[in-house]
């Protein structure tokens, strides 16, 4: 899971269905999405291995990753750039998932990648050629048109927006 896609473009979601966009706030900063929640759409009631890929900055994000290995996933934190920019964050995960399905059998094996970035379409598209189902789970206006359509399967995410969805509460 590309966790800066589904948290950015769902707090991009949120904006807009509270009418922020109006405001000139383009982000709700108090959306946060429920890793179990997630997992069990993404899942579709299968066994799943799951694992979140985000960039770090020093210091930030450990309650976050705590609640994300609590709820079964694997996080995988990638330093930030020195400009604080983040990179490799989906060249590592398209890496992993190279590497896990190799010399893997495709009957029973379905790839989910969540994440809507084109970056992906190369390891889709030698999944599928390998045989295996590859669904992508993304926001329906983040996601690459290609991606989507070359996946064996899409999982719209805004379709269990509320289901996702909690909001941060300020003290």
């Amino acid at each position: 899971m590309d966790h800066s896609n589904v948290w950015i473009e769902g707090q991009r979601l949120s904006a807009l269905k509270k009418g922020y966009a109006d405001t000139g706030m383009i982000f709700d900063t108090q959306w946060v999405y429920d890793f179990e929640a997630l997992l069990y759409v993404v899942a579709d009631g299968g066994y799943v291995r799951a694992k979140l890929y985000a960039s770090e900055a020093p210091g930030s994000g450990r309650q976050m990753w705590g609640m994300a290995e609590k709820s079964h996933y694997t996080v995988e934190l990638i330093p930030r750039s020195a400009s604080n920019k983040e990179k490799a964050v989906d060249t590592k995960m398209i890496w992993d998932i190279a590497w896990d399905m190799k010399g893997r059998s495709p009957n029973h094996n379905v790839v989910t990648i969540v994440g809507g970035d084109k970056d992906f379409l190369p390891a889709v598209e030698g999944l599928r050629e390998a045989g295996f189902t590859v669904a992508v789970a993304s926001w329906d206006h983040s996601v690459s048109g290609h991606l989507k359509r070359k996946a064996s399967r899409f999982i719209r995410l805004d379709d269990f927006f509320h289901a996702l969805t909690y909001y941060k509460t300020t003290s």
